[in-house]
């Protein structure tokens, strides 16, 4: 019985761990697709998977694809994997490994080694973790670290290399709004409740 009752116990702190969040996507205050991020914690393992569809029109129709996976090892970045297809071409695959003290990068194909300093945060775990008093944060997309600037109350602004930015904005500790400022567009996705 004490077998049991501490299987039913481990089994319920391991779910008690997991999290899964579901955000619409909005255009014009129009819903155009959806993004689902889910996280598992496993012993000292906890593993991030993002999918994101997308339908909007601008001047012709675009339909994106994304999906990010990552997985972090006592704190510290192991794996992540950004993919990205527009209208059903590839425009990212961007994979980080963690090799020894440094990372290995692949872009498209072309293989190379960045900084040995230890990535203890990327931006899919913004989602789950409000960053009070973080000053960067790893991109997998852009392969490099982006600065992370407090911006309002619970709300940060994060400019990225391509000259976007986001503004992530967070209630109990969680993503509820994410804006994303593109020259071409704004976007942004709402925590459905």
């Amino acid at each position: 019985m004490v077998v049991i009752a501490s299987l039913l116990l481990s089994s319920f702190v391991i779910s008690a761990q997991d999290n899964t969040l579901n955000y619409d996507v909005f255009y014009k205050n129009n819903v155009v697709g959806n993004m689902q991020i889910n996280k598992m914690v496993r012993d000292e393992n906890v593993y991030l998977m993002m999918v994101s569809k997308v339908h909007m029109k601008l001047i012709t129709s675009f339909r994106v694809h994304i999906k990010e996976q990552s997985q972090f090892n006592k704190g510290r970045l192991m794996y992540t994997n950004v993919y990205r297809e527009v209208n059903g071409k590839v425009k990212a695959n961007q994979k980080t490994t963690a090799v020894g003290d440094a990372y290995q990068i692949d872009s498209h194909g072309k293989t190379g080694t960045i900084s040995n300093k230890s990535i203890s945060s990327n931006l899919i775990l913004l989602y789950f973790y409000e960053p009070v008093q973080m000053h960067e944060v790893y991109s997998g997309n852009f392969q490099q670290f982006v600065g992370v600037k407090p911006v309002g109350e619970h709300t940060y602004r994060i400019d990225l290399p391509d000259g976007n930015y986001n503004f992530y904005t967070y209630k109990d500790g969680i993503c509820s709004r994410v804006e994303v400022h593109s020259s071409m567009y704004t976007i942004r996705m709402e925590l459905r409740a």
